[in-house]
């Protein structure tokens, strides 16, 4: 019998940082270390490894929470099927997501209802003015456990003018805290235009930031009980880890500043950019690598988008197989059984840090410049996007960036145009704005607009 007392094998003697760099230099045989050193959009240099030396003085913590399986739903959606929803809730959602412009009708009040009484978490992302928030409070009033917020500067973003066309941010804000105690910052939207994760988080924070300081200005911080952003995630899965904890670090450092400790929750979604409808079976990988990132990187909420969403009406297999994805890392693959599995772990600590230093630069230049919502006016927050997502499309364009089934290891044989329940690229507006959107656009429209043409041509031929 083994004496477990008793070592087994004699300590390593430790090594230091610069040993290793020396060992692979000698092993380079004469190429330059530097060659292995790579850069991300964001200008990080990567190296070919790491080592205890990189940690930051302070390791980042996670939340002692587990994660939800959620599930977004479009109450505009004409193809909306209430008990599909009440029967995802019986199969393992946990939350629900539920996005609106404009008041509901009774029977949604009441199917909301019944979906609430078996215990989903349910927050209603409200895509409007502060006249369509103050009804929906009063019509969802009577249901318990239920959350709701409307974010105006979102609005502002993506459509280029507030609700209603007037600027009633304020006033909007300041109903929900009120009511609600929540601060909602939507920002999936600045990853979806080609943003990189040092504006994503900067840009979330003076986001936020914008909303603090009324209230501040108002007195009404105290009244701040949870502050919930959602975030996109990409395929840069360590990146997007990185994103997360350093998100969540910058928004723990702002409500600091204001002395207040709210909940921070965050929602992680899948990005729409890197999604295809070529190949589209692909974007269930696409999508489990995201979801990991953000069970690892502490989301509370994970939002897995059905693979087909891009071009299909929501359907009970495209729901359900989201749904297992996540049900999948949960019950096989154990993701709820360790709290900060990325703890210790050298590139992503560094990386954490560097984004997080890099996005507080950022912020506060912004804030400098005279804030968030100056910037967008100015339109240079929509300009240092563009330029981004310029480049990250340049490089697609070169195949520098790869989209499996798309610029890379192509399936000549494809075909989708039969299967498109609508048209799955953005249309062109000519509405007149208050300042200039921002415009989310996925990688791979070009190629795919041209191989329905082809399409087109050879059903005709």
């Amino acid at each position: 019998m083994i004496n477990m007392n008793k070592k087994l094998f004699k300590e390593f003697d430790s090594v230091s940082a610069k040993a290793w760099k020396q060992k692979i230099q000698s092993e380079l045989k004469g190429k330059d270390y530097n060659e292995l050193i790579t850069q991300t959009a964001e200008n990080i240099a990567v190296k070919p490894f790491y080592h205890q030396e990189d940690l930051p003085e302070q390791t980042t913590t996670q939340p002692d929470r587990d994660w939800l399986i959620a599930e977004q739903i479009d109450l505009e959606s004409n193809k909306l099927n209430p008990e599909l929803i009440l029967k995802a809730v019986d199969k393992g959602t946990q939350a629900l997501v539920f996005k609106t412009e404009n008041l509901l009708s009774s029977d949604i009040i009441e199917w909301i209802n019944k979906v609430a009484d078996k215990g989903a978490c349910i927050f209603i992302q409200i895509d409007a003015g502060k006249d369509v928030l103050d009804k929906l409070i009063d019509q969802l009033a009577h249901i318990k456990n239920i959350k709701m917020a409307a974010d105006p500067i979102y609005y502002l973003c993506k459509k280029g003018f507030y609700p209603d066309k007037n600027k009633q941010v304020n006033q909007a804000v300041e109903v929900q805290v009120k009511n609600q105690g929540i601060l909602f910052v939507n920002a999936d939207l600045y990853h979806n235009a080609g943003a990189d994760a040092i504006q994503e988080i900067a840009y979330s924070a003076g986001h936020l930031n914008e909303y603090l300081n009324f209230l501040d200005e108002h007195n009404q911080l105290s009244s701040v009980k949870e502050v919930r952003v959602k975030v996109a995630l990409g395929s840069r899965y360590f990146i997007e880890i990185a994103k997360l904890k350093a998100l969540r670090l910058l928004i723990q450092s702002l409500v600091h500043e204001y002395d207040i400790a709210p909940k921070i929750h965050i929602q992680s979604t899948n990005a729409h950019r890197n999604k295809t409808i070529y190949d589209y079976n692909l974007n269930m990988i696409r999508s489990t690598a995201e979801s990991m990132a953000g069970i690892l990187g502490a989301a509370d909420e994970i939002i897995n988008l059905p693979y087909d969403y891009l071009f299909h009406y929501p359907n009970e297999f495209g729901q359900r197989i989201a749904r297992n994805q996540l049900l999948m890392l949960r019950e096989e693959s154990h993701f709820d059984k360790v709290k900060n599995p990325t703890e210790g772990s050298y590139f992503i600590e560094k990386t954490t840090n560097q984004l997080a230093e890099e996005a507080l630069v950022l912020f506060k230049s912004i804030e400098k410049s005279g804030g968030f919502l100056k910037q967008l006016r100015e339109g240079k927050i929509q300009q240092k996007i563009k330029e981004k997502a310029q480049k990250e499309q340049d490089n697609f364009d070169q195949n520098k960036i790869t989209l499996v089934g798309i610029n890379n290891y192509i399936d000549d044989e494809a075909y989708v145009k039969d299967q498109l329940d609508f048209y799955p690229f953005p249309k062109a507006r000519h509405e007149q704005t208050q300042i200039k959107p921002i415009v989310a656009k996925r990688l791979s429209e070009s190629i795919e607009k041209e191989w329905l043409k082809k399409e087109d041509q050879k059903s005709q031929a």
